[in-house]
């Protein structure tokens, strides 16, 4: 079987986490909407055949300024990791599941995450610290996130 691997640009880097830890929770969640609208579009939810696997995601940072290293800049990427491993957080109804196959985009519906992790345990996934590499211009920041199947052998 061929091996999972996706690579994403996005034209953007992470917010420090002083930002937004210890902070209001609503602070959290809007940060990780915006992740989770730029990842849907780049990445799309993960299939159901090609899930409850362990993966790999690496993550490179191109930053005008660097964060400190390595917790700062590991824990900016947290709202990127909860994006790729939670699928749904609740139940959605039989009289509700029609919306979510037509794409119609309700807000109670959408899913809070693309289920490409199962979740962030070492069982299920290897994340490698975060590399960050310094640029002159805002214009050259970017974030290249990579996912690809893990095999322990």
């Amino acid at each position: 079987m061929a091996q999972l691997f996706k690579v994403a640009t996005i034209s953007k880097v992470t917010k420090s986490p002083h930002s937004w830890m210890k902070k209001h929770w609503a602070i959290y969640k809007k940060i990780r909407d915006q992740w989770h609208k730029d990842l849907l579009v780049v990445f799309g939810p993960c299939p159901e055949e090609l899930r409850g696997k362990k993966r790999k995601v690496t993550i490179t940072q191109y930053r005008t300024q660097l964060l400190d290293e390595p917790d700062n800049i590991n824990n900016s990427c947290k709202p990127i990791y909860d994006v790729l491993q939670e699928y749904i957080s609740r139940k959605v109804s039989k009289k509700d599941q029609w919306l979510l196959d037509t794409g119609v985009p309700r807000k109670d519906l959408l899913p809070q995450g693309l289920g490409w992790l199962v979740d962030d345990s070492l069982k299920w996934s290897v994340k490698p610290p975060v590399t960050q590499i310094k640029v002159r211009h805002r214009k050259d920041q970017k974030i290249i996130i990579t996912i690809e199947d893990y095999d322990e052998s």
